[in-house]
C-alpha cells in the first residue's frame, strides 16, 4: 500500500525487474474502488425498484450459488501473481510466460467443469435448497445457469488479470475495471428497464464479462509478450503452482464459508425479501471493506517482487507501515459508516430496509475494523510463498462464522450474521501473533508490532462506539442535507481521533513522516502530468 521512504530515483528508464512505487499502486486501487462505489450508488436503488426486493434477493442468491465454484480455482490465480511477480523481479520473463500459460489451461478446464456442474444443479438449488417461492423457481434456475457462464468467463480471464497484477500495473486495472463496472451496471439497468426480468439482467453481465476478458488478454500480452498467445502446458510451472495452490484451496474453503455463510444461512432460514434487505446493508459494508482490503492486496506482489530482489527486510518494514496506515484510515471510515449508515439506507433505499438492517450494518463495521488489522501480515506471508498460514486460519474463521450465524440468527435475526463475522475476525488476531513470532520478531518486539497492527483497530472501535451513541442520542429524522452535515462532522471527529492516537503512541511522528514521504512521489508525478497536459 505504501512505499518506504527512499531517495527519489534519477530520471531515466526503469531498471530491469523494477516495479512501480507501492503508494502509486494503492492510489490507483483506491480510485478504482471509488468508481465502483459510485456506480453501485446509482445502480442498486434502480435495480431494487425495477426488479423488486424478491428478485433482488434472488440475484444475491445467484452470487451465493456460484461462490463454491471458487474451489475449482485450485489456487492457481494467486500462485500466478506470486510467481510471475517473482520472475519479473528476477528478470526471468520466459518463466513468467510459462506460469501464465499453465494457469490459463488449468483455469479453462476448471471453469468448464464448474459451469457444467452449476447448470446441472440449478433446478435443485432453486426449488429445494433456497426458500424461493415456487412461482420464481424456474426463473431462478435459469439465472443460476447464466451466472455459471459468467463465472466461466471470469476463470478464463484470471490468468491475464494475474499477469497485470503481478506487474503492479494498477493504473491499467483501474481503467479496465472502470470500463467493466460501468458497462455491467449499464447492461443490468437496461435489461431491468426493458424486461423487469432477473434472467436478462444476468445475461447482460455475461456479455460484458466476455468483452472485458478479451481486453485483459490483449493487455497481458503487451505487458508480458507471449502471455496472450496459444497456451503451452509446462509441467514444472504446474507443479510449483499446484503446491502453492493446494494451500490456497484450503484457504478458499474457509473464505467461502466466511464470505457466504451469511447468505446461505439467511437463504435457508428466511425469505428472499429478508436476504434482499441484508444484501443492501452488506453492499454498503463490502464496498467499504473491499476498498481497503484491495489496497492491502497490493502488498502481495510487492513482497514477492522484493523477494526476487533478495530484499525482505524492506518488505517487512513496508508491511508494518502499510498495515498501520490501512487500519487507521479504514477505522475512521468504518466509524462514520456505523454512525450514519442507517440514515443512508433510509434515504437510499427505504425506511423499512433501514429499520431492518441498521444494527447489522453497525456490527459488520465493527467486524471489518477487527479484520482489516490482519490484512497486511497475511499479505506478507502470502507474498513470501507461505500460503499455509491462510490455509489453516481461513477454514477456522469460516467455521466460526457459519456456526455462530446458525446459532445467533434464529435468536437475533439479521444482526446474528454480523456477530458471527465478528467472532471469526477476532480469531484471526491469534494467527497474526503467530506470524509476528515467525517473521517479524527479530526486527520488531511484540509491543512495537502491536502498536502498528492492533492499536489503530482498538482506537477505531472506541471512536465508533462514541459516534454511534452520539448519533442515536440526537435522534433526528434523516434528510440528505443533514446526512451530509452529520457525516462530515463525524469524519472530522474520527480522523482527528485516529491522528491523535497515532501521534501519542510510540513512534508516531516518525510514522507520520514516513507516510507523507511515501506519497510524495505520487503527488509529484501527478503534478508533472498535469503540467505537461
Amino acid at each position: 500500500m505504501l512505499e518506504e521512504p527512499a531517495a527519489p530515483p534519477a530520471d531515466g528508464p526503469a531498471l530491469p525487474g523494477s516495479a512501480p512505487p507501492l503508494a502509486a499502486g494503492a492510489t490507483w486501487r483506491f480510485l478504482g474502488t471509488v468508481v465502483r462505489i459510485a456506480v453501485s450508488f446509482l445502480s442498486v436503488p434502480i435495480l431494487t425498484r425495477l426488479l423488486g426486493m424478491s428478485q433482488w434477493g434472488v440475484l444475491a442468491l445467484c452470487q451465493a450459488a456460484v461462490a463454491p465454484l471458487a474451489l475449482l480455482d485450485a489456487g492457481f490465480g494467486a500462485a500466478s501473481v506470486r510467481y510471475v511477480a517473482q520472475s519479473v523481479g528476477a528478470g526471468e520473463r520466459r518463466g513468467a510466460v510459462q506460469v501464465v500459460h499453465t494457469t490459463l489451461m488449468v483455469n479453462l478446464a476448471m471453469g468448464l467443469a464448474g459451469a457444467a456442474a452449476l447448470a446441472g444443479l440449478a433446478g435443485w438449488l432453486a426449488s429445494s435448497v433456497f426458500a424461493i417461492p415456487a412461482e420464481r423457481a424456474a426463473a431462478a434456475a435459469t439465472a443460476f445457469r447464466l451466472i455459471g457462464l459468467a463465472w466461466l468467463v471470469g476463470m478464463t480471464q484470471g490468468a491475464w488479470v494475474s499477469t497485470v497484477a503481478a506487474h503492479q500495473r494498477y493504473d491499467v486495472l483501474l481503467r479496465i475495471g472502470t470500463i467493466s463496472t460501468a458497462l455491467t451496471a449499464a447492461a443490468q439497468v437496461i435489461a431491468a428497464v426493458v424486461t423487469r426480468d432477473l434472467r436478462w439482467v444476468v445475461a447482460g453481465q455475461v456479455v460484458v464479462a466476455t468483452a472485458v476478458a478479451l481486453i485483459y488478454r490483449r493487455v497481458a500480452d503487451r505487458l508480458l509478450p507471449g502471455a496472450g498467445g496459444p497456451p503451452r502446458f509446462d509441467r514444472a510451472a504446474f507443479g510449483r503452482s499446484a503446491r502453492f495452490g493446494g494451500w490456497q484451496v484450503t484457504a478458499t474453503v474457509g473464505g467461502m464459508l466466511a464470505g457466504w455463510a451469511d447468505r446461505y444461512v439467511l437463504g435457508i432460514l428466511s425469505s428472499p425479501a429478508v436476504v434482499g434487505a441484508y444484501a443492501v446493508a452488506h453492499a454498503v459494508y463490502i464496498q467499504l471493506y473491499g476498498t481497503f482490503g484491495e489496497l492491502g492486496e497490493v502488498l502481495f506482489p510487492a513482497v514477492s517482487h522484493r523477494e526476487g530482489q533478495a530484499d525482505l527486510v524492506s518488505a517487512r518494514r513496508l508491511t508494518l507501515l502499510a498495515g498501520w496506515t490501512l487500519t487507521s484510515v479504514f477505522g475512521a471510515c468504518a466509524a462514520v459508516v456505523a454512525a450514519v449508515g442507517g440514515d443512508f439506507l433510509h434515504l437510499w433505499i427505504s425506511p423499512d430496509v433501514a429499520r431492518a438492517a441498521t444494527g447489522t450494518l453497525r456490527v459488520l463495521c465493527a467486524a471489518g475494523v477487527v479484520g482489516i488489522a490482519a490484512v497486511a501480515p497475511f499479505q506478507y506471508v502470502l507474498g513470501v510463498g507461505e500460503p499455509r498460514w491462510n490455509a489453516v486460519c481461513a477454514p477456522l474463521l469460516g467455521l466460526t462464522v457459519l456456526t455462530m450465524s446458525l446459532v445467533l440468527v434464529p435468536r437475533l435475526g439479521l444482526p446474528g450474521v454480523g456477530y458471527g463475522l465478528l467472532a471469526g475476525m477476532i480469531l484471526r488476531w491469534g494467527f497474526v501473533a503467530l506470524i509476528w513470532r515467525a517473521h517479524f520478531s527479530a526486527e520488531a518486539s511484540l509491543p512495537k508490532f502491536a502498536v502498528q497492527v492492533w492499536a489503530p483497530a482498538a482506537a477505531a472501535l472506541l471512536v465508533m462506539s462514541g459516534l454511534v451513541l452520539g448519533h442515536d442520542a440526537i435522534g433526528r429524522d434523516p434528510t440528505w442535507p443533514w446526512l451530509v452535515a452529520e457525516g462530515a462532522g463525524a469524519t472530522v471527529v474520527a480522523a482527528a481521533a485516529q491522528l491523535a492516537m497515532g501521534e501519542l503512541l510510540p513512534g508516531g511522528p516518525a510514522r507520520r513522516r514516513d507516510v507523507i514521504a511515501s506519497f510524495r512521489p505520487v503527488l509529484l508525478a501527478a503534478l508533472r502530468r498535469r503540467g505537461h497536459a
